[in-house]
């Protein structure tokens, strides 16, 4: 309940980011933070407990992807979803 439950929140949080970036930008943050976390303890979760290789791989690829993905997006303020009213730090 509690993994299905994160999900749905941070789902929600990235439908706000989708609808307003440069406001819910920290939620963005934290999002990539969660995903370096998972994409960390995906290998350890792997070798120490008996973690199958499908759930390694689903995991941490999909974990890498988004991880990769989260600070272009925060650091250029590429226009997602609605268009961003307002310019990013690096554009002019």
């Amino acid at each position: 309940m509690f993994v299905g439950g994160t999900a749905i929140l941070f789902g929600a949080a990235y439908m706000a980011v989708w609808r307003d970036y440069w406001v819910n930008r920290p939620l963005l943050i934290c999002g990539t933070i969660l995903k370096y976390w998972v994409l960390a303890i995906s290998p350890f979760g792997f070798l120490t407990s008996g973690l199958s290789l499908q759930v390694l791989l689903v995991f941490g690829v999909g974990n890498l992807v988004f991880a990769a993905s989260h600070p272009l997006l925060a650091a250029t303020g590429w226009k997602i979803g609605r268009a961003c009213t307002e310019k990013g730090p690096l554009e002019t």
